[in-house]
This record gives structure tokens, sequence and C-alpha cells, in this order.
């Protein structure tokens, strides 16, 4: 890839050599405002996003010295200052604006990166920066120029003058700036054009020199052409000026700027103009006039490519699959390392059908023209590649290069030029070889060489002249350099037929020895025939003759005396010859072979057939390729012979093959038979009779040989063991026949060893066969038959068939069976069969007659009920409705089911509704079914409920004179009712201030003078979605105490497990002044101190009762909750033991199981029992003969009546004794194991491994190894007998919540936030060759963010939405983000990116970047 340098602006150069630059690559779009919160979101898979690597960024800018501070600030002024005001911009031309803008992004560049917030506060006039991005970010459109319609793409220099008024029906526009140019069109320079950045232009542009140049005035390319465009270039040269694309002088360097002319992608048609002085000398970059990258295209109809130089492709360079056409125009001047005129490499086409490649020069190889191996070469036309040079110098005068070596085209090993078909005598093409030509090497360097009419030694010029390199065409159509041309005379090798030797007679020949050359037949394996030809092969012996391959060898059949074409194919002999030298001096070499034959693969006839008595001659084989080897051999007796044939292809090349064993079947001889027995009266279709047969003409004939018959179609022939006389046969009538529907023609065949005969005789008449009961049967799936219950006998699913053994031949068609069927009984518990009766039918051959019957097992099933309705409709709330239905049948009962809808009710007593709220529900019946009828469900039914009526009620309350006192009114309230104001009935003035919150009553009792004893009522109208409205009347009464009526226990009653700690729970609401004191109805249960507080003390029930003295205000009130004290759970289990086979089992004590769950030191009333149990959990004793588990139980226990007791199994398990490792440790002598509460513990089966887990709520606190403590611990190891394990837990505590973390001061937060705010961010983006939209940005030092957030929209002031389209994970300083999906091909999206930082849990965000944006292709 070559590397490609953007150059930097021309204005502000000495301020810019101080400062960071970079180029903007889209337009910018700033925006200074702070963007509101917005909610977080990301979309990861609309792309992706990566950031550099980048060190952390401190919070602050570190401080700097004052001197440099003032340094930075007064050069990013001195920029600032520097800069054009926005409306200048109208007024300059390209590169002055391209120039303007590198310095205004410089300027940016250099206010973000390099200044802190306070030293960019310093700067004045920074509105200029604003103003500029606004400028920059409109889109130009072109000046449309009138005046000039038309314009020629032709490459032609005829055009008068530049008003371009011609009629070729093409429309053009006159542009002034390439800036100008933004679609498809035809377009004319009406100036010259000078470029600071390289111009690539937009598909499909057209565009005419009209003698302008177009200068790039910096190291860019001068133009590109990307992979998707298409751009063609055209020159009219308008009073001989010829337009140019050129790089200017670079006064700085006292160079010219470099970099290519036109850099191709896409595909560039160039029709006229010049591309010149484009100079990349000393650079490592290639093609100077022209590149063209992968897969370009570059078309060349004329113009010139001339005086530009590079180490590569001086004029043209092309690279990995590109294509280049030239078909006019000039290459010449041009200088480079490889390739002056043009360089192709890396698999390049290059068509060249016209056009001259002249005048260049290269300082290794092609000085015209230098290509690698993989390139493709091809000359057409009237091609003129010549006065090129390798190592010459340009004349100034003609502006070529003369001098050094001619180089024209270079061609290296194995590469070829390509010989057109319209390559004419007038084309010239000078040659050079990496590969020089020798004595016994000749340089091929061209193909397709079939053009007779062409002089291909004149066309094609050895650039070595002077080495006596000449062309010469081979046989093979191939051009060649080749050296000195021997003079060969030529004989054959002594006492040899096959080698032929050469010398050279020429005077000045120094190796007259030219070697020999042999030739030679295949090895005798490979001549055997396989319808492949059998060539003769050429070796040469030091030959520097003809090349082998071009000697051509003779080929000659020896049997037929006649000359071949090509080497042989078939069997035979055969003479393979070379001759070398003509007339007297022609030789010819030999060598004789056979090609042999080949076996072919043959199938054995396996149907050959003869008769008793035959010889060979008579049996026919299938081929004439196959014949008798002894054909006058008689067959021999009846049977399978075998008799030797041969085999001789019809194909000459296969051998032929005697002494094949051919398979023959030999059948019988002739006799004459006789018949007896043939029945003269009618027989019935089915029917048998013997018939007496015997046969004259084989004496030695036996019963077995009558085996085949041939008869009449209605009898058929059965071998029955019962008739074994000599001659006998039974045959069967098959058939009904009457008349002349009998035909009389039975036939009889007698075969025995060696004969075989027949005789025909007529047949009887067949009548139809009658069937019977015992042909009949129930026919069908199920065999047992039912019906739905309809109140009848009759039965319509079953079918009677006629049983197929009933028929005489299987495929005998059956008369139709119709009759009656009917069952026993109508009802489904009585009814048990069905019976058919049949009615006389016939078919072909049988009779089923009338009055047959037949029975089967049948039932009747239940059938479906009539519709079922719910007739009920409606009901009242608190009121059972009786439901009613209509329909159905039979007996069964009926019950009912309820779905609530905006009412709710349940069924009571089966056939009852009760409402439970007013409303609608939907109510399903169902009947039961009978003996004779199923169940029936009907649909639902929707019942209204109607609303209850509560009537009224009323609440009477004391109040002390002058108190505020609140009534809880819910007792007086129907579940779900509301309250409003109904009325007021005081005479006395009792009530003052009353008031309703919710379903709480509030008043003040007036205090006055006579008030006590006076009652007032207040009433309100209560409502609900069950009741009818009613009155809720509250009847006040004064009196001068008031009732303690908050004094109670918050939450209820309480239950707790023996064992647990106390707690408190202390009484609410006591008036002030009152003293609370507490009692416990059970002592023994738990007691209760004055604050409250209750100790445990059993299992049981107690109630807590609380009382809140009399004050002089308030009358004494109690409260009381209950508190249920649970039995705790004492686990007891079993400890697993172990033993060897032919052990004692392990004795079960007071060690073998263990207790968990007591309280503090309490123990078990009573210790358990322990013993081995089987499945059944009888009491065994263990069997130690062999290995297994045995099952230990334990039970039996007591405890105090604070504890429930569970039960653990334990297990004993036997195992065989290892053979080796001795010791005295017995397995089931263990560790005692002491656990505590909320622990469980594991021991090993060997007893060396403790394993502790707790209870959720409970920590370990330490664990002790006989007295030792080891600290809290979950595993102990490397126990042994007779250790005492004690394990020690508590209860966890809560533990104490962390502090709340420093937060930063005041201060040094608004000075974080506001550096956040004040941080921005500078985005580019780029489309890549896939597709896709690439975002890169940077942002401003100074204060770090979390992440950034990338918004998009497909308008460019609105649609960005108030959620991120993507969120990176990270906010290092540079970072990209890749848009892969989500893309819509000819749609430009938009793009805005702004940082998020969170202090404190809140979001703060940092200036917008500017906008980009990028059309998708």
């Amino acid at each position: 890839m070559r590397k490609r340098i953007t150059s930097l602006f021309l204005v502000l150069a000495l301020c810019l050599a101080m400062m960071p630059t970079a180029a903007l690559a889209e337009t910018v779009d700033f925006a200074a405002q702070t963007p509101p919160a917005v909610e977080e979101a990301a979309d990861p898979a609309n792309g992706e996003a990566k950031q550099e690597n980048q060190p952390a960024e401190q919070e602050e800018q570190q401080e700097t010295p004052a001197v440099k501070q003032d340094e930075a600030v007064a050069n990013v002024q001195a920029m600032i200052d520097a800069l054009p005001d926005a409306a200048e911009l109208d007024g300059m031309d390209d590169a002055a604006r391209d120039a303007v803008q590198e310095a205004f992004q410089a300027a940016c560049d250099a206010y973000y990166d390099t200044l802190t917030e306070e030293q960019q506060a310093q700067l004045k006039n920074t509105e200029k920066l604003a103003a500029l991005s606004d400028w920059f970010s409109q889109t130009e459109t072109l000046a449309e120029e009138t005046g000039h319609p038309d314009h020629p793409i032709c490459g032609d220099v005829n055009c008068e003058d530049s008003s371009h008024a011609l009629s070729s029906g093409e429309t053009w526009t006159g542009v002034d700036s390439l800036n100008k140019i933004t679609k498809a069109g035809n377009y004319y320079l009406t100036g010259n054009v000078t470029l600071t950045t390289a111009w690539t232009p937009t598909d499909g542009v057209v565009l005419c020199l009209n003698g302008y140049s177009i200068t790039a005035n910096a190291n860019v390319d001068t133009i590109i052409v990307k992979s998707d465009r298409t751009f063609t270039l055209t020159d009219c040269e308008p009073a001989g000026k010829e337009g140019k694309i050129t790089h200017g002088f670079n006064v700085e360097t006292n160079k010219t700027h470099y970099f290519s002319g036109v850099v191709v992608s896409g595909t560039f048609n160039m029709y006229g103009g010049s591309i010149t002085g484009n100079n990349q000398s000393g650079k490592a970059v290639a093609g100077g006039g022209v590149y063209v990258g992968e897969g370009g295209i570059f078309n060349m109809y004329g113009g010139k490519i001339t005086d530009n130089i590079s180490s590569s492709g001086g004029g043209v360079f092309m690279y990995k699959k590109t294509t280049f056409t030239m078909e006019n125009g000039t290459i010449t001047g041009n200088n480079a390392g490889s390739g002056g005129g043009v360089c192709v490499v890396s698999n390049v086409t290059f068509n060249m059908k016209d056009g001259t490649i002249s005048g260049n020069n290269a300082t290794r190889n092609g000085g015209g023209v230098c290509g690698a191996t993989d390139a493709t070469f091809t000359f057409n036309g009237t091609v003129n590649i010549t006065g090129n040079c390798k190592g010459g110098t340009l004349n100034d005068e003609t502006g070529k290069y003369t001098g050094g070596t001619k180089n024209n085209v270079h061609l290296f090993p194995e590469q070829n030029i390509t010989i057109g078909a319209g390559l004419t005598n007038d084309a010239r093409i000078g040659i050079t070889t990496t590969d020089k030509p020798m004595e016994n090497f000749q340089a091929q360097f061209a193909t397709d060489a079939t053009n007779t009419a062409l002089n291909y030694a004149a066309i094609f010029i050895p650039d070595e002249a002077d080495q006596g390199y000449v062309v010469i065409k081979g046989e093979d159509n191939k051009l060649y350099l080749s050296a000195h041309q021997h003079n060969w005379t030529y004989k054959l090798k002594e006492g040899t037929k096959d080698t032929i030797i050469a010398t050279c007679d020429a005077a000045d020949c120094t190796d007259k020895n030219g070697g020999s050359v042999t030739i030679k037949a295949l090895d005798l394996v490979s001549l055997d025939y396989d319808g492949k030809p059998k060539a003769a092969t050429l070796t040469g012996n030091d030959w520097q003759g003809l090349a082998v391959a071009q000697i051509a060898i003779t080929y000659k059949n020896k049997d037929a005396d006649t000359t071949l074409g090509t080497a042989p194919t078939d069997a035979g002999k055969y003479e393979a010859s070379i001759t070398l030298g003509e007339g007297n001096n022609a030789v010819t070499a030999s060598v004789e072979y056979t090609i042999s034959q080949a076996f072919l693969q043959y199938t054995i006839p396996d149907d050959v057939t003869a008769v008793y008595g035959d010889t060979l001659a008579k049996v026919t084989l299938p081929t004439d390729e196959w014949t008798w080897e002894n054909p006058e051999q008689s067959v021999g007796n009846v049977g399978e012979h075998t008799f030797n044939a041969t085999y001789t292809p019809k194909d000459p090349n296969y051998k032929k093959v005697s002494g094949i064993d051919v398979p023959v079947t030999v059948n019988r001889a002739p006799i004459t038979i006789s018949i007896t027995g043939m029945p003269e009266g009618p027989i019935a279709y089915g029917d048998t009779f013997v018939l007496t047969i015997t046969q004259t003409g084989d004496s030695n004939a036996v019963p077995k040989n009558w085996t085949k018959f041939s008869h009449d179609r209605h009898l058929k022939y059965l071998k029955d063991a019962s008739h074994p006389e000599e001659g006998k046969f039974k045959f069967q009538a098959i058939g009904v026949c009457s008349g002349n529907g009998c035909s009389r023609d039975f036939t009889v065949e007698f075969e025995s060893e060696t004969h075989k005969g027949s005789r025909t005789v007529g047949t009887p008449t067949i009548t139809k066969k009658t069937l019977t009961k015992d042909d009949l049967h129930f026919g069908g799936l199920p065999t047992f038959f039912t019906k739905d219950y309809d109140g009848s006998t009759s039965f319509t699913k079953a079918s009677v068939e006629i049983n197929s053994s009933a028929k005489v031949d299987a495929s005998d068609a059956l008369p139709e069976v119709k009759g009656s069927y009917a069952y026993n009984s109508a009802n489904v518990k009585e009814a048990s069969k069905v019976t058919f009766t049949s009615e006389k039918t016939e078919s072909e051959k049988y009779i089923l007659p009338a009055g047959l019957t037949v029975e089967h097992v049948a039932t009747i099933t239940k059938a479906n009920q009539a519709e079922l309705t719910v007739t009920s409709d409606a009901a009242t709330y608190g009121e059972d409705l009786t439901l009613t239905v209509s329909g159905g049948a039979g007996d069964g009962a009926v019950s009912y089911t309820v779905k609530n809808g905006t009412g709710e009710a349940t069924i009571v007593d089966g056939s009852k509704l009760h409402p439970t709220k007013a409303g609608t529900v939907f109510v399903t019946a169902t009947k039961a079914g009978d003996n004779n009828y199923e169940d029936v469900t009907s649909a639902e039914k929707e019942i209204t409920i109607a609303k209850a009526s509560y009537g009224d009620k009323e609440i009477p309350v004391s109040a002390k004179i002058g108190s505020i006192k609140t009534v809880d009114l819910t007792t007086g309230i129907v579940p779900g009712g509301s309250l409003s104001w109904s009325a007021k009935h005081d005479d006395f003035s009792v009530v003052e201030n009353p008031s309703l919150n919710d379903s709480t009553f509030s008043f003040t009792v007036r205090n006055s003078e006579g008030v006590v004893g006076k009652i007032a009522q207040v009433s309100y109208t209560v409502s609900s979605g069950n009741y009818a409205d009613y009155v809720l009347t509250i009847t006040i009464k004064a009196t001068d105490k008031d009732k303690q009526t908050g004094f109670k226990f918050e939450n209820g009653n309480v239950t707790k497990t023996y064992g647990d700690a106390g707690f408190t729970f202390a009484a609410t609401g006591a008036a002030k002044g009152s003293t609370v004191t507490y009692e416990s109805s059970d002592k023994t249960v738990a007691t209760v101190d004055a604050n409250g507080k209750v100790t445990i003390l059993k299992a049981g029930s107690t109630n807590i009762t609380a009382t809140a003295a009399e004050t002089a205000d308030y009358e004494q009130a109690t409260a009381t909750y209950t508190l249920t004290v649970e039995k705790k759970t004492v686990i007891v289990k079993a400890k697993d033991q172990t033993a060897y086979v032919g052990d004692k089992a392990p004795a079960l004590g007071e060690d073998s199981y263990t207790v968990s769950g007591l309280v503090g030191e309490e123990k078990l009333t009573t210790l358990p029992t322990v013993k081995y149990v089987d499945a059944d959990g009888n009491e065994i004793a263990p069997d130690m003969t062999k290995t297994g588990e045995v099952k230990i139980r334990v039970g039996d226990a007591a405890a105090s009546g604070n504890y429930t007791i569970c039960y653990e199994d334990g297990k004993l398990t036997i195992t065989t004794r290892p053979s080796s490792g001795g010791g005295s440790f017995r397995p089931n002598q263990k560790p005692t194991i002491q656990g505590s509460e909320g622990a469980k513990t594991a021991l090993s089966a060997d007893g060396t491994k403790l394993t502790i887990t707790v209870e959720d709520g409970y920590e370990i606190t330490d664990v002790l190894v006989n007295g030792v403590s080891k600290g809290a611990v979950a595993e102990i190891t490397g126990l042994k007998t007779g250790d005492k394990v004690e394990v020690k837990t508590a209860k966890k505590t809560e533990p104490t919540k962390p502090t709340n973390p420093t937060k930063p001061s005041a201060d040094k937060k608004a000075k974080l936030v506001k550096g956040v705010q004040n941080t921005t961010i500078v985005v580019k983006t780029k489309l890549t060759k896939d597709g896709k939209i690439l975002l890169t940005w940077k942002k401003s030092k100074g204060y770090k963010v979390d992440k950034f957030e990338i918004y998009r929209s497909v308008k460019k002031n609105s649609g960005y939405g108030k959620k991120p389209f993507f969120t990176t994970k990270g906010g290092s300083r540079s970072q990209y983000y890749l848009n892969t999906k989500k893309l819509k091909a000819g749609r430009t999206y938009y793009y805005k990116v702004r940082g998020v930082r969170i202090i404190d849990g809140k979001k703060y965000y940092t200036h917008w970047s500017n906008k980009v944006w990028r059309s998708v292709k």
C-alpha cells in the first residue's frame, strides 16, 4: 500500500509550523450549547466501537510556566487573527479556499488540544471560528452556466474557440472551480484550477480541460477516481492550447510537488489532454502520471502522458487485477526505475491496440514497458513501442530520453506477448528478455503468431541486435529470440538404428558437436492395447539441434504397410521414425514395436437349451462370436450340462478365448397320451373329479412324471395324495359354464426324465355353488358391535360377509349380502347381541339363499342428552337463589358451577347460587347420565346479582366535652362501602367541626355548661357495590372523660419456637399520664416484665395483656395478644459404621448416635435405642460373611414437652479387608463428635476427616479437639480413634452498615462539572470499501468521560431522537465506531457525538461534536 501524505496549508506557514494540524475530512458543524440530559441507551447490534490505548487523563490541567502559557495563547490568537472573515471566502478561488479551510482546522485543533479552559477564555474574536464553520458546512451548488449547450467527447482538437458551441447532442456546463462539480454531467473549465487537496470527481463526470490546467500545489494526488466511479477526461485544445493535469513548483523546497497526476480505483477514460510534470523523484511511490490500483480500469483513447517521474511506472503504473487498454495516444518522455513508460505488476492485463510508447527511460528494466511474470500483454493494430532506453538522458528540445541502451519491452522468464489478430506489418516493437538466447537455447517471447501475412521478424526487433539475436518463428506458432544459427549435418550413430547425431559444418562454429537424439518405444507393459495411442518418445543427449519437442515422429503400420497420421492405437506391429535434415543431408532413425491384443471381458451364455437325443450342432448359441469346439458331441441326458465353446471378439484388438464352459439345458422328447374319467353330466362349481391318464412311448415312465396340465379355465388340477394310483389325477371345477360356455379343451402334459407329451379332451357343464350358514360371518372392525341408545332394536353399523374360505378361488366375486340386523333388546343393560337374517342373492358363481341367520355379540352405549339450558336469570346479594334448568333427558341429577364476572358467587347445597358480590356471574349446569344417557353440560348462563338491602345503622359514641374525638366507622360500613354527607341533628350544639376522612369521623365536643349528657346525631349515606344505599348515624353523647381508643398492640398475635430469645412487644396509644402494666395468662409458658419484654419458658400458649390506667381525662383501657410457643425439633441421627467381612458387627451404644437441637444444657429424658434392622424395620444381626450395607435404626428417645423428636437412620458398610497395609485401626472405632445448635457434621468413612456445615443465620465460633481450640474452621483432618470433637456455633449478628463514601467537595464538584461541560469533540467520517460508515473522533484534553453517545439521523438538523443510536463502553480520548447495520443504499446519514461523565450518580454531558454525514452507495 502506498503511503499518502496529506499536505498542510499554504497560509500561516510560520504559525502552523509550531502547532499540530490536520485536514478536515468532512464538513463540520460546531454547536456550542450544552445538551439537555437524555435517557441512556445503547444498540451494539448497529455496529462496533473501539478505542485506542490512551494514558489515563488527569482530572485537571497540569500547571505550566506562565511564559509557555502566554506563548501558547499568543500562537493560537495569531492563527485566529490571520484567518479571513467568512464573507471573504465567496470571492476566493479553490486553492485559496482550500488553504483557508486547512488553516481553520489547524486553528481549531490548536484551540482544543493545546489550551486549558482558562487559556481559551483569554482569546478574542473566537466568533470568527463559528462563522467559518457555518460557511464550510454549506453544500455548494454548481453555478449553472448558459450559452454553452454542446461539446463532443472525442479528444479532437478541432474546436475553434472556447464557446463549445457545437451540436453533438451533449449539454456542457462551464465551471471555474472543481468544487462546483457535485453530480454527474458534462463540464468544461473556464480557467486554470489550483488544488491543495486531491479532487475526487463524482461518478459519471465528463470534464473537458478546454486548454486549461489543473495544478496540484501540494504533495497530493491531483485527481482520485474512486472504486465505484467513472471519470472521463477530454480536451478540445482551443486555439492550440493544451490542457494539463500537473503538479506545481514548491518554492520552499525548490522542487516540484510530488505524487501522481491521476489515481484510479474505478474507471478512467482519457480522450485528450496531457498528464505531465508529475514528479515523484526520491519517493518510494509508483505511477507518476497515472496510478491504477486494485480492480481499476484505465482506457486511453487519446491524449498524452509525458514528462512524469516515479520509482516504478513513470507514465503509467498498473497494480493487482487491473486493466489498461491503450487504443491511441502517446506515452513519452517519462522516467522510472522500472517501466519508464508503463509498469504492470500482480495479475494485470495490458491491451495495446494503437498508439505510441517512445522516448521513455528506466534505470533498471523496461524503458518502454516492464511487466511481472503474471501480467498479460496483448498487442493489436499499429503498435509503436520503440525509442525507449535504459540509462538514457533527457533531451530538453525533444522532451524524450535518448542514449544508454535500447530497452523497449522487457519480458521476464515465462512472460509472453499475445499477438492479436489485428496486428499490422507497420507495428514496431522492441524486445528485451531476461533469459538471453544461447546456441542451445531460444528465448520465447510471443504466442499466437498464426498470421502468415505478417513479417514478425520486422515487427519485433531485438533490442540487443549487436549480440546477433534474431527473431524466429517455431512450428508451434511461437516467436523466439535466437543466437548463432548452426548448419547441422546428421547421421546415424554407429551400430544403431534409433539414434541420430548432429555436427555443425559452419566455418565460424566453435562448438560443432550438436549431441544426439534417440527415438524409443514404450516398455512392454505399456504396449498392451487399451484404446490409447502408443507414441514413441525422443530423448536428447547434449542435443543442440531443433528442439526435441519440435521434432516430428512418423508412424507406419508394418502389417498393412501403411503410414499413419498419428501414433498407433490398435494392436499390431509398427515402426516409429524421425527424419532430420533435407535432401542428401536427410537421415532417418527408427524403432519397431508391437501393440499386443488385450483380453476382453465376456459374459458366458446362460439360456442355451437342447432336446434329448440332439448333438451340439443343433444347439444354437446367442451370437456368432460363440462357436462349439465339438459340434458332433451328443447333448446327453435331460438336465444341465456344460460344453466347451470358443469366444472370438469382433474387435481384432482383443484376444480369442477357447475352452470356455457353456451351460446347456437338455429337455425331454415327445410321447402319446390317452385320457378317461371326464364327467358327462353337470357338476357344481368347486366339485372335484378324477381322470385316468396313460402314455405310450416312454416305457420307463413312473406316475410322478404326469406333472403339468393345460385345461379349460373352469377346471383346476389338484395334486391330491388321496389318488396315488398310477395315471390318476384329481381336478376341481373352478368356473361356472354351460353349453357353448364350456370349452372342450382339457389338456394334460407328460414329462419323464427323457420324454414329454400332451393330450386334449372336453369339459362338463358347471353350475353355481350354494352357500350355507357356515359360510357367513360378521365382518369389519371393531369386532365388538355397539350403538348409541335410541330406543329401538335396529342396527345399521354391522355388515355380514361371506367367509373367504367359501371361495373356490380367491379372486371369485361373491354374492352381495343382503338382509336385516336387529338387537335382542332396545335397552343398554339388556342388549347383548345382533342377529342377521339373509335375503337371497346371487353372483356369477355363487347363490346366497334366504333365511340364513348369523349372531354377533353387541352392546348399546349411552346416548347424548338433549341440550341443557339454565333458566334462572336473576339473584340478590345475600340471598341464595335455587337454580333451574330445561332440556336434558333421563333420570340423572343436575349439578352447577359458577364463574365470576363483575359479580361473584359460589354454589351451595348443590343447586343454590350463593352471591358474594353484586354484578354478573356465569352459571353452567351439568345433568348426570343414567342407564341410557351420558352426562350433558349447558352453555354458560349470565345471571345478574342485584344489590341487597342493608338497612340504616347507628354507632353510639361518648366523648368528653372540649375534646377532639375521632370515631372509626368501619363497623357500620358494609364491605366496600363509601360515605357521603347526609344530615346533622344537634339541638344543643354538642358537635363542633365535624369532618370525615375515609372511614374516620372527627369532631370536637363543645365545652360549655349544660352540654354533658346531651346527644347529637350526624348521618352519612353509605354506598357500596353489594348493598343498596343506607344511612349511617353517629349518635354522640357528651361526657366528662375520654376512652383510650388508640391503646393496642400493633402487630397482632405472635408465634415463637421454644429456645428462641426473649423479645419486647409493648402496647402503644396509651393516654398521656396513664401507666401501662403487663401480665401473662400462663406464667409457666412465658413471663412478661413491666416494659413488655417476654421470656419464653416452655412450649404452649398464653395471652399477654397490657392495661393502661385511668387518668383524670381518660378511662382505663386494655389490649391483648396471644403468644404461641411451638415445640423445637430435635434430630437424633444414627452414626454410620464400617467393618470388614469376618469382623464382629460394631456394638451400638451411646456413642453410636448424635443429638442436635436441644436448648442450652438440656438433655434427652430417655436415651434412644440403636439397632440393626432389615428393610421392614425388624431388628436383625448383620451378616458379616459378605459385603453390603445394613440399615441402623435409632428410636424410642424422649425429651421434655418442649421438643418434637425426629430420627434419621444410619448404615453399616461391610467391605473386604485390604490385602496389605497392616495397622491396628478398626474401621468402626471413630472419634466422638459433639454438635451445636445450627451445625451439621459429617465424618468420613475412615473416621479421620470431619466436615462442618451451618444453617442460615448461624456461624462457627470455634472447634475443640480434645479440648484444644482449632479456630472457626469448617473441616478437621487427621482425627484418630478416641478423639473428642466439640463444635461451637452462635447466631450471626447484623453487619454494621457502611458509612457513605467521601464525596468530592462542592467546589471540586463544580469544577469537574464545568470542565466536562466545556469539553469538545471533533468527529470525522469515511465510507469503507464494503459500504460501511466509519466515525473517528478526538476529545479535547483535560477532563475524562465515562462513555460516548452517538446520535444518528437522516436529516441534518432534526430527527436524532432522545435516545442515542449507540453508546460506547469506555471514554478513551480517541475512539472510532463502525456503523455496519441498518444502512440503506442511496440514503445519507448524519451523525453527532457527545461524552457522558457520571458525578455523584448524575450524568453530565460535553459539548456536542460537529455534525458529519456520509451517503451509502
